[in-house]
């Protein structure tokens, strides 16, 4: 029964300590006290990712000064808000291009097509491979590199 009480005393002693250190640190002074609280734990990720997706030059009647990526403009193009798939599609679709498949990059790109471009007249796009940092991209859509890219196509659908 000492150990219970024993335990159940370090054990309160434990919770409230952690409690005023959280009152103690409030994240507003910028402090941290390691290893109880780190306010800024993910506030950095130097990983770079590389990715393909579409920059958009031309959609209907409106040419852009510069390419727009397409999950930027994602509200104007059918179904690519919340679509999974769309990723995907640019993985095979790039990997068809790098080992010089035309019979799967042609597949994925009347895919890309006639499920992305449905409602649009005329588009004009490039499939590029970009280059960014997850974080900043979250903090500013602007910060995407191009690296590559790997086809301009065009779009018209059929009896306009």
């Amino acid at each position: 029964m000492a150990a219970y009480r024993l335990l159940l005393i370090v054990s309160l002693l434990i919770c409230a300590t952690y409690a005023l250190i959280a009152f103690d640190t409030h994240p507003r002074r910028n402090q941290e006290f390691f290893p109880f609280f780190t306010w800024s734990l993910f506030s950095y990720s130097g990983a770079e990712r590389d990715d393909y997706t579409l920059a958009i030059v031309a959609l209907d009647d409106e040419t852009f000064d510069a390419p727009v990526l397409a999950i930027d403009i994602a509200d104007r193009m059918t179904g690519l808000k919340r679509d999974h798939r769309f990723r995907k599609i640019m993985w095979r679709w790039a990997s068809a291009v790098y080992f010089d498949d035309q019979t799967e990059a042609d597949a994925m790109r009347r895919i890309v097509e006639t499920r992305y471009f449905a409602n649009a007249d005329f588009a004009r796009y490039q499939f590029v491979q970009i280059k960014y940092k997850p974080l900043e991209r979250y903090r500013d859509r602007s910060k995407v590199e191009i690296v590559r890219q790997l086809g301009e196509h065009e779009y018209a659908r059929a009896g306009v």
